[in-house]
């Protein structure tokens, strides 16, 4: 017999899980936007979530789904470590960042997909004299394989390899002073990108990139590079498709962040290329929840026989009102938040029946060991670390979840320094991340609440009460309402 602590629900991390429970990526997947379709044969290459939404999830389940398949190759890589003063270096000059970038990101992105097209020896342009040539000439100066984005960028920022690559590439270029302009370059990425459009195979090759949200300088530099990654990526994937190449790139962002960038098609790109992972459904009809099945799905890899594990293990109601409905109010509705509410209640109970005090000690523990570090990694980036923990012990010194911004500014430490932001701004920020929402009442006493995460149009509201998501309420030292 399966217990419920014994069932494995998977990590907080993707990456992780992928190591040690791959079958969890694989099997216990759930896909109710048809991502995997969408990624190999539609036009949308943009896949827009909150943090925790399962993005990274999805990325690595490709990966994993190539490993067993001869006819998917799949580059997982990440940005996690971007060396952006090094990109600012591949294509030089005086021209602005809006035009320079995206060349830089046409020749890393061009050099991945040749790495990637060079695995597939089904092809038949594996025997193409051009395309091995070229493939040589890129490894005898160090830029293939492709072993990171950053180990790309850094090599290729330095002006000395590029002077080697013409003769290597059998490219006929003015090269009278040994020093590459930049049209001469741009002139060999083309020469590069001809070589992938004539490449043909029956087999599918997806670049996902990923992690473009771990390090958040708040830097123009950082913001325009990221938005010319999304630009020259619809450039080369309508490219392909025209071409008649089995091959995409695939992009995976923080749907606040692809918000926050330059760029006036930013909805037309948004409306035509990306799908948005969002769970959020109405609590109030928990058993329809996306959430529901993931969990069910990767119960029954542990134990085929559980139907629902909630309806096996748990009981019914809590605190006077439905269990899975009081669970789910102390999550941001995203796969990461309810798994790892589940892991955390796992390790407050043991071997026999959960009982109330079972659940409610996990929630304690998920709220101070999990979702309040979760908020504050989530606003690296945003606001500084000191900033963070500023605020966050203003609200907790009001001693309730429910308050207004004139108590806030009650208890704001008028000798902390916050850099000129006014106490709105600040508010604002939490608000972006769910860690506070707006409530107001009605004529009839009903509450509503306002949260970035139930409804990605809401914005903060300082005339409203604010209210803090009870999911830090533990974590905060608030009492239960």
């Amino acid at each position: 017999m399966m217990f419920f602590k014994d069932i494995q629900f998977g990590q907080a991390s993707a990456e992780l899980e992928s190591s040690y429970y791959p079958e969890l990526l694989v099997d216990g997947f759930l896909d109710p936007w048809d991502l995997i379709d969408k990624a190999i044969k539609s036009p949308k290459f943009l896949f827009l979530g909150y943090k925790g939404s399962g993005k990274s999830a999805f990325g690595e389940h490709l990966r994993l789904k190539s490993e067993s398949s001869h006819e998917l190759f799949v580059t997982h890589t990440f940005l996690s470590d971007f060396p952006y003063a090094n990109f600012s270096k591949i294509v030089t000059g005086d021209a602005e960042p809006e035009s320079r970038f995206p060349s830089a990101w046409s020749w890393i992105l061009t050099l991945y997909l040749l790495d990637s097209l060079s695995t597939d020896s089904g092809a038949k342009s594996s025997n193409d004299n051009d395309f091995i040539t070229s493939l040589n000439a890129l490894k005898s100066v160090g830029l293939l394989p492709a072993d990171s984005i950053k180990q790309t960028v850094i090599a290729s920022s330095k002006p000395k390899f590029k002077a080697k690559l013409p003769p290597l590439l059998q490219i006929d270029l003015d090269m009278n002073n040994k020093k590459i302009t930049d049209l001469q370059f741009l002139h060999i990425i083309e020469h590069l990108k001809k070589l992938v459009f004539r490449f043909r195979s029956k087999s599918h090759h997806l670049i996902v990139i990923d992690g473009l949200d771990d390090i958040l300088l708040h830097k123009d530099v950082q913001f325009q590079s990221l938005a010319a990654l999304i630009l020259e990526v619809s450039r080369l994937n309508a490219q392909l498709h025209k071409n008649k190449v089995k091959a995409k790139i695939i992009v995976l962002c923080r749907t606040e962040l692809y918000e926050r960038l330059p760029g006036p098609n930013k909805n037309k790109t948004r409306q035509d290329l990306s799908v948005e992972l969002d769970w959020y459904h109405n609590p109030s009809k928990p058993y329809s929840s996306k959430l529901l099945h993931l969990v069910n799905l990767r119960a029954q890899l542990s134990d085929p026989s559980i139907q629902d594990v909630f309806l096996k293990f748990f009981p019914r109601r809590l605190h006077d009102g439905p269990l899975l409905t009081f669970l789910l109010h102390h999550t941001r509705h995203t796969p990461r938040d309810f798994i790892q509410l589940l892991v955390h209640i796992q390790e407050c109970c043991s071997r026999k029946k959960i009982e109330d005090s079972n659940i409610l000690a996990g929630i304690r523990q998920y709220s101070s060991k999990y979702f309040l570090p979760e908020i504050k990694d989530e606003l690296v980036g945003y606001m500084r670390i000191e900033e963070t923990e500023a605020i966050l012990k203003c609200l907790s010194s009001i001693k309730k979840p429910v308050f207004t911004i004139q108590e806030v500014s009650k208890h704001m430490d008028s000798s902390f320094d916050f850099k000129g932001k006014s106490i709105i701004q600040i508010l604002d920020t939490l608000f972006q991340c769910s860690a506070i929402g707006n409530v107001k009442q009605n004529g009839e006493g009903r509450s509503f609440f306002s949260f970035k995460y139930r409804n990605r149009h809401s914005n903060f509201k300082p005339e409203e009460d604010i209210f803090i998501h009870r999911g830090l309420w533990k974590g905060m030292n608030l009492t239960w309402t």
